[in-house]
């Protein structure tokens, strides 16, 4: 499956990178750039929700490639707020720790949740029309 970028609302206010099967890091970054695009043309705040729910493996070199990508939260287009990791689980929780206590000025809007349904919560958006699935 890899990773299905998309709207989960008719506002445009909260975006969801799905994380599926196997993925690589070219399938990330084709999906960083995808929701740039969307982020960037967008007149309001948006939220962002990472689901890994529903990922096999991590790829080779977690530590390097989510070090660059917290990194470049700081780049993020003007009107890109909160993100929630959800379903983070053994060496991603360790990793986004650790990459919290190296930029934790770039990661205090970062948090985590363990279901879509924490995410909405987190957000402020329960009992809100969301289009992405919640399976």
């Amino acid at each position: 499956m890899g990773i299905h970028v998309e709207w989960a609302n008719r506002e445009r206010t909260l975006l969801i990178y799905s994380f599926g099967g196997s993925w690589d890091w070219n399938d990330y970054q084709a999906a960083s750039e995808q929701a740039r695009g969307m982020t960037g043309s967008a007149a309001q705040q948006v939220d962002v929700i990472l689901d890994f729910r529903h990922t096999n493996a991590l790829p080779q070199g977690m530590m390097r490639q989510f070090s660059s990508s917290f990194r470049s939260l700081a780049y993020q287009p003007h009107n890109v707020d909160r993100m929630v990791i959800v379903g983070a689980t053994g060496l991603l929780v360790i990793i986004s720790n650790v990459l919290r206590n190296i930029y934790p000025q770039v990661t205090a809007k970062v948090l985590e949740a363990p279901t879509l349904e924490k995410a909405y919560t987190l957000l402020g958006l329960t009992g809100q029309n969301t289009t992405a699935s919640s399976g």
